[in-house]
């Protein structure tokens, strides 16, 4: 009986363990989103300011897919109007400036504007 109780609360505490590891590696995911999309945001609007034309940043989607050998971080702008051009260009290098200072170089960063089906893996 002694032994049998002595399983049991291995097998809890092992239950407990593994538990804890999912949790914690989804609160580091939805870190890392929110800090990534808090990075863009901050970038974008300081060098929104700088350009000639006017554009109202809405909203900024971020998603990561894990792929071999390095992973994509694929970002939507939301922005009225589209940019285009050389905007286009300025906003698509903070956007990969900002995401690559927050999780660091070794994570390919594609972006689009105002289209929510790139966001797919």
């Amino acid at each position: 009986m002694k032994g049998q109780a002595s399983i049991e609360i291995i097998f809890i505490v092992s239950v407990a363990i593994v538990l804890a590891f999912f949790v914690l590696s989804k609160f580091v995911s939805v870190q890392d989103d929110v800090f990534v999309s808090a990075a863009i945001r901050q970038e974008l609007i300081g060098q929104i300011e700088k350009l000639d034309a006017k554009y109202e940043l809405q909203e900024i989607h971020s998603s990561m897919c894990r792929a071999n050998p390095r992973d994509i971080i694929k970002v939507v702008i939301l922005i009225q109007p589209t940019p285009s051009g050389p905007d286009q260009s300025t906003l698509t290098r903070t956007t990969t400036a900002a995401v690559q200072k927050v999780t660091g170089p070794s994570k390919d960063v594609t972006v689009a504007y105002n289209n929510l089906a790139a966001l797919a893996c």
